[in-house]
């Protein structure tokens, strides 16, 4: 698998935005305007986490360090309906507000003509925040409720140039990142997005040092206790070796054939696999193994349903996403990175990883040395992270073999 792979130009562009050179606006912006520190302590606090799953699961921890160190702050989430059931058992989170306007889940909007390169953002911006903010009279009365509430500062961890212009409708004080051409209509930015291309640490903590640098908080009486989410689990008998969650983007995945590998390797013990739906692939696969007992398909109409399932199983196998942040709370974990920084998205238990494996194609496996010591293996490669923008050789992923999955599960993952 070369390293030196065609990229689309969008991808490209993506990326180069972010150098140096191609900052000379910015930075010239950034000497006009720099970042502003708030003065003193907020009261009341909105922050804007209206996107996805994991998400959602890695801004816990500084939600909840920041009630236990300033337990005066009132603390509002500003949420999607895909992660409000997160939020919803979380109990350092004074009000849960609800907010899914039409077109802003960017995941169900088709291609054309909102995802076109460069001018699909433009058109989503006037469609879904300029035309509602201007006629839409349930739109501006959502946003004057906001108002209304007065915070002393809103904090985007999103990014977006809707939730950008939003912020600044609420509160006069906004936190957010260095949104290529954007970041000066926040009141203080960290230096680079939220997802950047040289990111080194847990974005957990890329929160919590924005959070700590414009509010001067100080979160030395933090709670490092997991899970995060007290969800009631019965510890039954482990029934099943692995629990194998297929779901996730195609530039996140494996190939039909790998998977089928994968799962006819590990089929001497009993695992449950299951998909983000009932997908071609999926459907392929349960027909496959439709003779062998040791594999049971399942599918569930809500991610918590599969904590029905999950306190049976020993180990839990899946692709870069929500469902990683989610279920390794609550048992040992192998995560499998494609096209997302596993720098910032490596499952956290407040401790570093460190190497077991460098295998001469270049991947790799590291393992937490927090209580479960999750597994996370990928590719390091020079356009990683792609932003979900992708390509069609996909080496960060393709170049993990069957075998080398199998070398981390027999090697690490099943050992203590």
């Amino acid at each position: 698998m070369q390293d030196n792979h065609k990229i689309s130009f969008r991808l490209w562009l993506h990326r180069e935005k972010n150098k140096s050179y191609f900052r000379v606006l910015d930075n010239i912006i950034s000497k006009i305007r720099p970042p502003k520190k708030f003065t003193g302590v907020p009261k009341k606090i909105l922050l804007i986490r209206n996107d996805k799953i994991g998400d959602a699961m890695v801004t816990l921890p500084v939600i909840r360090d920041l009630k236990i160190n300033y337990p005066g702050i009132k603390i509002d989430v500003l949420i999607s309906e895909r992660n409000e059931f997160i939020f919803k058992n979380f109990s350092y989170v004074d009000e849960l507000i609800k907010f899914s306007p039409v077109g802003w889940d960017n995941d169900k909007l088709p291609k054309f003509p909102y995802k076109l390169f460069f001018i699909g953002h433009i058109i989503q911006f006037i469609k879904f925040y300029l035309l509602p903010s201007l006629f839409d009279s349930e739109f501006k009365s959502q946003i004057y409720e906001l108002k209304k509430r007065n915070y002393d500062a809103v904090v985007d961890f999103v990014g977006t140039r809707r939730n950008i212009f939003l912020s600044r409708r609420i509160s006069d004080y906004t936190v957010g990142s260095k949104v290529f051409g954007l970041f000066w209509l926040y009141t203080y930015y960290i230096d680079t997005n939220w997802v950047s291309n040289d990111d080194k640490d847990f974005m957990t903590k890329k929160i919590e040092n924005a959070m700590t640098d414009a509010f001067g908080f100080n979160f030395d009486n933090g709670n490092k206790s997991l899970p995060l989410l007290n969800y009631k689990i019965n510890q039954n008998k482990k029934n099943y070796k692995y629990f194998i969650h297929l779901g996730g983007s195609v530039f996140r995945k494996f190939n039909l054939e790998k998977e089928k590998e994968i799962i006819e390797a590990l089929s001497s013990e009993k695992i449950i696999v299951t998909d983000a739906g009932e997908t071609p692939g999926f459907k392929s696969l349960k027909e496959y193994f439709s003779t062998n007992s040791n594999i049971e398909f399942r599918l569930y109409s809500k991610i918590t349903d599969i904590f029905e399932d999950i306190p049976d199983c020993e180990y839990f196998i899946c692709y870069d996403g929500g469902q990683a942040h989610f279920f390794s709370q609550y048992i040992k974990s192998l995560v499998i990175f494609g096209s997302g920084s596993m720098n910032l998205w490596k499952p956290y238990e407040f401790e570093e990883y460190e190497m077991l494996k460098k295998f001469e194609n270049g991947v790799v496996i590291i393992k937490s040395k927090g209580e479960y010591g999750h597994l996370a293996m990928h590719r390091p490669i020079w356009c990683n992270p792609c932003f979900d923008i992708g390509c069609e050789t996909k080496p960060c992923i393709e170049s993990i073999t069957t075998e080398q999955i199998i070398y981390a599960v027999n090697n690490f993952l099943t050992k203590s």
